[in-house]
């Protein structure tokens, strides 16, 4: 923990570069130099992932910094949900139940190393939540003779052993499986936070309590799996993807299905629509292309959708169309060659090759402007905008 001093020092110096920050304050009498920079660090890597807390100067540990949801994911994770109590049995930096003390009149934080209680006390202090929590020294385990009864129970399993991560569900810690039956005898509704490298196919399997698998989609990428696991299981599970202002889900209601033909090269008001990774990783890109757009074509289960309909609330990125071309890289050469092409951002999807492989093979410069789109049927030549 910073004394006041420490805090001041970090305060006035929180623009400054951290490793030139150590070097000056060698030189002060009574200044813990690398942990005064250590915290400056901590607080300008912050910025984005924490900005509340970073603006509040609250204080950071290195691992629980790495380890914590960002307030984006936490406050989409738990988006809607409100209540007496919830349980957060896993605290860590304290992130998670900071969000739900927002939300929730009262909040358990479950810890078991006495250094991060006394620095989540300090920070919900600073953050002026600590009024609505509880602080309990316990593991995950020794704690469920305590808890009381609440509303939702949350916890975020340690994935991480020995330098490596954890995949399986009954090698983390705590053992949500082991846990289950006693967190659903304390409250009726239980979230468990998962990486989003778990398969949600054997997710389901093994939690067959679950009532909705979700991925959650951030800036571009899939951020985590949920299992949200109720008292009386629900089948079939709810799949579904989550973003800021969009979701996808399996058995929704959704519009009539008209399939397009081939779009004609250079077609002015044809789409190429990629999916956010959350809509792919529960296979739910034709749930996607049926919600947002009024007649499509995929070109894979886990590929683009092609359409005439501009939907700019499209959960993931689109580009328009400016021709459709052979797949076989060397016709591609010559009609790239042909048509004065010498430059191009290149993605893929379902097709085998890297892009710089691609980009080596073709001689092609990198644009922003326009790109080729990769495909095994087809290669899409795009523009942004």
């Amino acid at each position: 923990m910073l004394s006041p001093e420490e805090r001041a020092l970090v305060a006035r110096h929180l623009a400054d570069d951290p490793t030139r920050l150590a070097l000056q304050l060698r030189r002060q009498a009574g200044a813990r130099a690398a942990v005064v920079a250590t915290q400056v660090a901590l607080l300008q890597r912050a910025r984005h992932k924490l900005p509340t807390w970073a603006a509040a100067r609250c204080e950071l540990e290195r691992t629980a910094l790495e380890q914590a949801s960002s307030e984006a994911a936490a406050a989409l994770r738990f988006a809607g949900l409100q209540g007496e109590r919830a349980i957060d049995l896993t605290g860590g930096l304290g992130v998670d139940s900071w969000q739900l003390a927002r939300q929730y009149r009262a909040v358990l934080y479950v810890e078991p190393q006495p250094e991060r209680i006394e620095l989540a006390r300090q920070n919900f202090e600073t953050l002026g939540v600590l009024p609505r929590m509880q602080l309990l020294l316990h593991t995950a385990e020794s704690a469920l003779t305590t808890l009381p009864e609440a509303d939702l129970i949350y916890l975020d399993p340690d994935r991480r052993a020995d330098g490596g991560r954890r995949i399986r569900l009954e090698a983390m810690q705590p053992d949500v499986l082991q846990l289950m039956p006693h967190l659903l005898a304390l409250a009726p509704r239980v979230c468990v936070k998962l990486s989003p490298m778990l398969d949600a196919q054997e997710l389901a399997r093994r939690l067959p309590q679950a009532c909705r698998i979700e991925a959650l989609g951030l800036q571009g990428e899939c951020k985590e799996l949920l299992a949200w696991v109720q008292r009386e299981p629900a089948s079939p599970h709810q799949w579904l993807a989550r973003g800021p202002g969009w979701q996808v889900a399996k058995g929704q209601p959704q519009p009539k299905l008209v399939p397009v033909a081939e779009p004609a090269v250079g077609k002015p008001d044809t789409w190429v629509y990629e999916a956010d990774p959350a809509v792919y990783k529960m296979d739910l890109l034709a749930e996607a292309a049926q919600q947002y757009l009024n007649e499509y074509r995929l070109t894979g289960p886990r590929g683009y959708a092609l359409s005439d309909t501009d939907a700019p609330a499209w959960p993931g990125r689109r580009w328009r169309l400016a021709g459709t071309l052979p797949a076989a890289q060397h016709a591609l050469k010559k009609m790239l060659t042909a048509a004065g092409i010498t430059a191009a951002f290149i993605s893929g999807r379902e097709y085998p090759e890297k892009p710089e492989l691609l980009r080596k093979r073709l001689k092609l410069k990198e644009s922003s402007k326009l790109g080729l789109l990769f495909t095994p049927g087809a290669v899409y030549h795009v523009e942004t905008g």
